[in-house]
């Protein structure tokens, strides 16, 4: 809400919400575009057509047996993630604190962990760390 509350002014425009109790809220905002030229730029349907029939030929990397961590404190970036992750036939181990992490990572080798850099330091339990040598 914050990006399209500053990106919205730059392109002249605003945000507008309806809202009514108990039943939801509607967001919307209005672009005005003017058209250089009313000349076609291309055929719509023709370029769909031809992008989904390049994608089909394209091969995606699949790992099913890759052991991922993704540690983040958002919910929502874990999913989306995750999801991404799907995609690779990669099922990942979540993490939503940087203990949570360390107590994954003590109890399994891990090919590779995502971790947002970001997070604040959890208060809510003691930090323990087990040195290991494998």
């Amino acid at each position: 809400m914050a990006i399209v509350n500053r990106l919205l002014p730059m392109m002249g425009s605003e945000l507008h919400v309806e809202s009514e109790y108990g039943v939801g809220s509607e967001f919307y905002f209005v672009l005005r575009q003017g058209i250089v030229d009313s000349q076609p730029i291309g055929n719509y349907v023709e370029r769909l057509h031809k992008s989904a029939a390049l994608s089909k030929h394209l091969t995606r990397l699949k790992a099913p047996n890759a052991k991922v961590l993704v540690v983040d404190d958002n919910e929502m970036n874990l999913k989306v993630a995750k999801n991404l992750l799907k995609l690779n036939s990669i099922e990942p181990d979540l993490a939503n604190s940087g203990p949570e992490a360390i107590e994954k990572i003590c109890g399994k080798d891990y090919d590779i962990v995502f971790l947002d850099h970001m997070m604040p330091r959890s208060r809510k339990r003691p930090l323990k760390m087990r040195i290991f040598q494998r």
